[in-house]
């Protein structure tokens, strides 16, 4: 899975060595050894979709705390920037994970930090 995540990354033209597979990895792996520095627990959620029209990877994460839950992009807080990855039709990949979180994550929140306005999917999720 690696070699196709860090080809999207490539030809997307999204999220630098912030959203290739192996500085996410990392982070997780380093995360699931060393959760005490962490306020809150963290669930992994990685989205990958397909369609006739777009492609692409959501890598997020569930953060649960006693007060709600907030799904937010994998690494965030220590990544200079955190993107999705997609080929295809954006607007397309974007109006199916919305269907699919409201769906999974109806009492979520949905935080999408260190998410750059100059990234090519801001427009299109917007």
């Amino acid at each position: 899975m690696a070699n196709d995540w860090n080809q999207l990354t490539e030809n997307g033209g999204e999220g630098g060595v912030h959203s290739t597979f192996t500085w996410l990895y990392t982070w997780w792996e380093t995360y699931l050894k060393h959760p005490e520095p962490f306020e809150h627990t963290y669930e992994l959620f990685v989205l990958i979709m397909e369609s006739k029209n777009a492609m692409g990877i959501a890598p997020l994460m569930r953060e649960k705390n006693t007060y709600n839950n907030t799904v937010c992009f994998l690494g965030e807080g220590v990544s200079d920037y955190a993107d999705f990855l997609v080929e295809g039709e954006r607007e397309s990949f974007f109006a199916e994970l919305i269907i699919y979180l409201r769906k999974r994550f109806s009492n979520c929140y949905i935080r999408l930090q260190q998410f750059p306005q100059e990234s090519p999917n801001y427009a299109a999720l917007c």
